[in-house]
Formats: structure tokens, sequence, C-alpha cells
């Protein structure tokens, strides 16, 4: 199929969900997660979590600071498949585990993107069963 004339910007939603788990949710420097924040995401981000929305990199980055306070020590997030998305949106689910256990939380990602960067981000979890 060929693009169609004023289509927005191809962006590689795979590329840039995963960078953004590896670069921002798994990172534990506040320093670095505000490059990747700054790099990945638009200039007026929004992260909406089930009980709140966070807006700003600097709040983002200080709610994943908290959030990885809470988890089991030495929690990371993996990708699981890749993310697909169409019309400036994507999604890629994961799941949070400790290196060698079963994965503790699941859930799914839902990106809106603006200027190829990250403009939303909605977590949804994974009902426990």
């Amino acid at each position: 199929m060929q693009p169609t004339p004023n289509a927005p910007e191809a962006v590689d939603f795979d590329d840039l969900m995963r960078a953004n788990i590896a670069q921002v949710f798994n990172e534990r420097n506040p320093q670095k997660r505000l490059a990747a924040l700054d790099a990945l995401w638009s200039a007026q981000p929004v992260l909406y979590e089930h009980d709140a929305a966070i807006a700003g990199a600097e709040e983002i980055s200080a709610n994943l600071t908290a959030l990885q306070a809470r988890l089991p020590a030495g929690t990371t997030f993996t990708p699981v498949g890749k993310a697909i998305g169409h019309h400036a949106s994507a999604i890629l689910k994961w799941q949070a585990s400790v290196p060698g256990q079963q994965a503790h939380t699941t859930g799914t990602d839902v990106a809106f993107f603006e200027n190829g960067r990250v403009h939303r981000l909605y977590v949804f979890l994974d009902p426990r069963s």
C-alpha cells in the first residue's frame, strides 16, 4: 500500500514502546530517566494510571521512583510480544517480575503519539486471579 499524501510520519511503534519500558520504566537513575522522557515523550506528557493522571516529565519520573520502591526488589518490566499500532496510537502488553521468578504483575500500555513521541500513556493492569 502506498502512503497517502499528508500522511503522518512513520513511527516504529514497537521500537518506541520497548524503549519506553527499558529507558523509562526500568531506569532506576532519575537523571537518566528524565533524559529518556525528554527523548521519547512529548513536551507535555501525561501518564494515566488507574487511580491518577500524572502530568509532566518530573512528576512522571517521581511517580516511577515511588512505584519502583513499592515493587519487589529487582523488579523489571518486560514486553510480551510486539507492540502494534496505527494512526498515532499503539498498545504493548508487558509483565513485571523479579528475574528468575514468575511475573507478579501484567498489563497493557496504550500510547498516543504526537510528532513521533509518546504524548499520552494509559497503563492498564490485568486483574489478579
